[in-house]
């Protein structure tokens, strides 16, 4: 499902915090023109899927497959039901970092701040649209979730079809700019 790029507000202390060292008043002039180019090339969307889930210990079990990861399962204990999503920017802003690295490492490098921003206004604005979607968003990588989750997660929520999403050798999501994760369903939804 597409997300309107006029919903995604960009975090600026989030954007300075990631330019840390670099003079505040070039830091600002580079955010604004480089928030114009990433925002032109932005292509918001997000898939979901819903999956019932068991929880023994440390192995959480949604039918489908299995996982063991402690910190899953204290993020999802209680739930009966989980939903995995995932959101991306799309490969436009890819195209843009890889054009910037031949032509201005700096603009490079504050795109790909500000790029990293969006992804998560992006994930905040798709975990939105799943109101029933209650807790902290746990995503493979953290912790002892481990990232080959990667494998299962976004064929399940069909996210190279619906969103274009796909992965590397490594586990690593293409779009670049793109999350998954994993949350609890409030127990009340059906």
């Amino acid at each position: 499902m597409n997300l309107p790029v006029n919903v995604l507000t960009l975090d600026r202390i989030e954007v300075r915090a990631r330019l840390d060292g670099m003079p505040p008043e070039q830091a600002e002039q580079m955010v604004t023109r480089c928030d114009t180019l990433v925002r032109t090339q932005m292509r918001p969307a997000y898939v979901f899927r819903e999956s019932a889930v068991h929880i023994t210990d440390d192995e959480c079990d949604f039918g489908f497959c299995r996982v063991h990861s402690r910190g899953l399962a204290s993020a999802l204990a209680g739930a009966e039901r989980a939903v995995f999503f995932a959101v991306t920017l799309g490969i436009g802003v890819d195209r843009l970092l890889t054009r910037l690295a031949a032509a201005s490492e700096l603009e490079r490098y504050v795109c790909d701040a500000i790029a990293s921003a969006y992804a998560e206004a992006a994930a905040n604005a798709a975990q939105e649209r799943l109101p029933y979607a209650t807790g902290v968003r746990f995503s493979p990588g953290y912790g002892d979730f481990p990232l080959s989750f990667q494998s299962t997660l976004l064929p399940y929520a069909d996210a190279a079809k619906q969103a274009g999403i796909t992965l590397t050798d490594e586990y690593l999501m293409i779009p670049t700019k793109s999350i998954s994760a994993v949350m609890r369903i409030q127990d009340d939804h059906t």
